[in-house]
């Protein structure tokens, strides 16, 4: 399954000003509490690690830890610059890694 990634961010912002981003990802998040249907543990799935890159490097960063929510939503703020890129990365268990980019159209 492919996470889905939602990503808002005002369109209308011109360069530098500093707004608001949020970005969520939809991910089979798997505490390691549960049991299956053989009564046998599952294995711990979650997102762990998230960051957010821009032209000038890291921007944001954060650990998640077991109580996250399943869809973890993060809000953090950012100085447009006009033809933007933001890289986005979320990082979990059992080796996943999923890489987003989303361009900002900022006049």
């Amino acid at each position: 399954m492919r996470p889905v990634v939602r990503v808002q961010a005002p369109s209308d912002a011109r360069p530098g000003q500093v707004v608001p981003v949020r970005v969520a990802i939809a991910h089979p998040m798997i505490s390691g509490h549960q049991n299956d249907e053989r009564g046998q543990r599952q294995t711990r799935n979650i997102i762990t690690h998230f960051e957010c890159h821009g032209p000038d490097g890291l921007i944001f960063s954060m650990e998640l830890q077991p109580a996250i929510a399943a869809n973890p939503s993060v809000q953090f703020w950012v100085r447009v610059e006009a033809g933007m890129v933001l890289r986005l990365r979320w990082q979990g268990d059992q080796g996943f890694v999923h890489e987003h980019r989303h361009e900002w159209a900022a006049a």
